[in-house]
């Protein structure tokens, strides 16, 4: 690995104006600045596309899809936009904490490593929770037997590796919208290691409009 790999960080949104502003701030809060935003918007018709027009930092892309897709779909026509060496996932509610992507990206200096996660801190009514790995434990190396019983990774805690996403038949698989990430990171953890750093380095956000609590 380089010193100073490119990440994409890939946000896909849709009618996302709520929290957006707070989301991407979290990224212009990172103190490894090598990244790049894809932001890809799923046909919103509330304010997003004005939200992330008022940021005029050029490491920020983005793309109108051309239709509504499944969010499967929609994960691959961002990353199909991406130009990093790793690629970071961020729902348009979520936030990371300033140091989360030089904490992790160091990880992948092991070669045999596909995928790092860390701890999430459970955000409701901008009041922290309990953190993911209080109530489950996590799992590292060579685990995807174990995965299929015990998944303890949450999206906006993931970095892979892109060449990990390359090496598989395909992508995210384009008929989900919800099991989408645990059907690929299983996939990457049936040929690749995978890590995990013991500190809430990003905030999950629960709350009444998102996809998890309304399905």
């Amino acid at each position: 690995m380089g010193d100073n790999p490119l990440v994409s960080i890939i946000i896909n949104a849709f009618n996302a104006e709520k929290y957006l502003s707070k989301t991407i701030d979290s990224v212009l809060s990172q103190s490894y600045t090598n990244w790049e935003i894809i932001f890809w918007d799923n046909q919103s018709t509330d304010d997003t596309k004005a939200i992330v027009d008022t940021y005029t930092d050029s490491r920020i892309h983005y793309f109108m899809a051309p239709k509504f897709t499944e969010l499967g779909e929609a994960r691959n026509l961002a990353i199909a936009k991406s130009s990093g060496q790793f690629l970071a996932f961020l729902d348009s509610d979520d936030l990371w904490m300033p140091s989360k992507l030089e904490k992790q990206l160091p990880i992948f200096n092991d070669a045999s490593i596909g995928l790092v996660y860390c701890d999430s801190t459970v955000l409701v009514d901008e009041v922290d929770q309990s953190n993911t790995f209080q109530a489950m434990r996590p799992i590292r190396g060579r685990c995807f037997r174990e995965l299929l019983t015990h998944y303890p990774i949450s999206l906006e805690t993931v970095v892979v590796r892109k060449r990990a996403i390359e090496s598989l038949s395909y992508m995210f698989d384009r008929r989900f919208t919800g099991i989408e990430e645990y059907d690929l990171f299983c996939r990457i953890a049936e040929y690749w290691a995978i890590d995990y750093i013991d500190e809430p380095l990003s905030k999950w956000r629960s709350h009444s409009e998102s996809w998890t609590h309304r399905k």
